[in-house]
């Protein structure tokens, strides 16, 4: 016997109000919170896009189910228990997840977990409103806001060694058969005159994340079968590489022509065009799909004839409002409460002592190491290029927590990068300085047959104490927590580096180490 259909009282513009207000309530705190994140880390820029085309996603699957306006008598006074539990507990780990993140936007899995969190209590919310054809309509809208939020660390990191070894290696052989001589060392492009550095941002990560985002969209946008999505969404990746080796293989031979111009004047327009020739292609792919794309396969829902949608309460609405607010007043208070601050204590470098001389850092260094000021010192013999290196990253009043992202820039990470070797991992060396003491981890690499000595120390200039890069990794997560549990809205850091390119005994390069640094460091105060 067929369900008679009536049309549900409730269905006006307050109920669908509400629905609205709730849901805003609950991804608001949280998408405020991620925009910290799209507004310093380019890998996540497009990050602003995605809540408004997922709001338009949406708009779209509602116009094509009229019948999610429809009531079922029977489903809608069936009660799902299982469904408010979920609610509630995603609720209280979204909550969780934004106070994390109040002073940690960039952690990566701070992020997925809000974000998780999140989706996980919409399906609850749209499942208790409408039943599993509600929820099943709407999952790929409130999944896409994933795609805003950044790769975890476990697939980010392979991916980004991965493209920066493989675009340096195809461009040098590219230029090389074209008839112009091209080194690869670590991932940088040596050619006759001159240098190219195939760093994160060539490596193609920064757009392929935007690029993984547009595809899914547009998959959607067409209502593309499954199968022709994933094809959509492989297509576009592999444009977005082959476009990306383009541009590395065009920066490098114009490196080495005589034209004058530089790769530095060329690298944003290459990576603007890039962008382009990758979008067109989604686009135009996406089109091609989409007209051989069955009528059948494109929306299955389509043939649902059914659904729930019963009026939300307004109760709702008033208890999540007041519960938002007594959040963000808490995290106020919290973390900007009187004495959460001590100030900071930076190291500076005294003037430039006899023999050594500063040198301007290159502007590709200050925009991957993010930090806010920096300090290179040089001391040089003729017969041997640079036998002492000394560099000095600050991050001050880091209230995104750019400095916790230094863990990637650790010497066995970056010296490889310039075509280095390391040949050892030596013993930590902590040295007093100033009341204080660094503790420096040392290694010692080979680059074209000279050895070099790298010491590298962390320092916590908001809690004043050095954090060796042994067990940086490891205290990383802990250290994040820490700064939550103390209300310290600050993550100020500083990492000093000294270099000694000479073939002397480890026992010697120590013996330098404390030397010079005691020589050069001074402390300073902060805030």
């Amino acid at each position: 016997m067929a369900v008679e259909h009536k049309a549900c009282p409730t269905a006006s513009p307050v109920w669908q109000w509400t629905d609205f207000a709730w849901l805003a309530l609950l991804w608001g705190p949280l998408l405020w919170r991620w925009s910290a994140a799209w507004s310093v880390d380019p890998e996540v820029a497009h990050g602003w896009a995605v809540p408004v085309l997922a709001l338009y996603l949406s708009w779209q699957r509602a116009l094509a189910s009229p019948r999610l306006r429809q009531v079922d008598v029977a489903e809608a006074q069936r009660p799902h228990p299982w469904a408010l539990v979920v609610m509630l507990g995603g609720a209280a780990v979204v909550a969780a997840a934004v106070v994390v993140l109040e002073v940690n936007p960039l952690w990566p899995r701070a992020q997925w977990v809000g974000g998780l969190a999140a989706v996980g209590t919409t399906a609850a919310w749209l499942w208790r409103r409408g039943g599993a054809v509600a929820m099943a309509r709407y999952a790929f809208p409130v999944c896409f806001m994933l795609t805003a939020i950044t790769w975890p660390s476990v697939v980010r990191q392979p991916v980004v060694h991965t493209l920066t070894e493989w675009h340096a290696q195809l461009a040098a052989e590219v230029v090389t058969m074209a008839g112009r001589a091209a080194v690869v060392r670590g991932n940088i492009i040596e050619v006759e005159q001159g240098l190219i550095g195939v760093e994160d941002a060539c490596s193609g990560l920064r757009s392929l994340q935007a690029v993984w985002m547009f595809a899914w969209f547009f998959g959607e946008l067409h209502r593309l079968r499954w199968i022709r999505r994933l094809r959509l969404v492989g297509a576009a990746m592999l444009a977005a590489l082959v476009f990306n080796v383009v541009r590395t293989v065009f920066l490098t031979w114009m490196v080495g022509s005589e034209s004058g111009e530089t790769a530095t004047d060329l690298h944003d327009p290459a990576g603007v065009t890039v962008m382009i020739a990758t979008l067109l292609t989604i686009v135009l792919y996406a089109l091609r799909l989409a007209r051989s794309n069955d009528a059948e396969g494109a929306d299955r829902g389509a043939s649902v004839t059914t659904t729930t949608w019963h009026s939300t309460r307004v109760g709702w609405v008033v208890a999540t409002a007041v519960a938002v607010l007594v959040l963000e007043s808490g995290i106020r208070l919290w973390f900007d409460r009187e004495g959460s601050e001590d100030g900071a204590e930076h190291w500076a470098f005294v003037a430039a002592p006899d023999g050594w001389e500063e040198h301007p850092i290159s502007e590709d260094v200050l925009a991957v190491m993010q930090c806010s000021s920096a300090t290179q010192l040089t001391t040089v013999r003729t017969w041997n290029g640079v036998a002492g290196l000394a560099m000095l990253f600050r991050w001050e009043e880091d209230a995104a927590g750019l400095s916790t992202l230094t863990n990637v820039h650790d010497p066995r990470v970056c010296m490889p990068a310039i075509g280095a070797t390391l040949v050892a991992t030596d013993e930590p060396i902590e040295l007093e300085v100033a009341g204080r003491v660094l503790a420096f981890d040392a290694y010692q690499f080979r680059v074209d047959g000279l050895r070099q000595y790298v010491f590298n120390a962390v320092w916590d200039a908001s809690r004043r104490e050095a954090t060796p890069r042994s067990v940086v990794g490891a205290s990383l997560d802990s250290e994040r927590l820490t700064r939550v549990l103390r209300g310290r809205r600050y993550a100020d850091r500083d990492r000093v580096v000294f270099v000694l390119q000479d073939d002397v005994s480890p026992a010697d390069a120590a013996a330098w180490l404390r030397r010079t640094a005691s020589a050069m460091l001074r402390l300073q105060d902060g805030r």
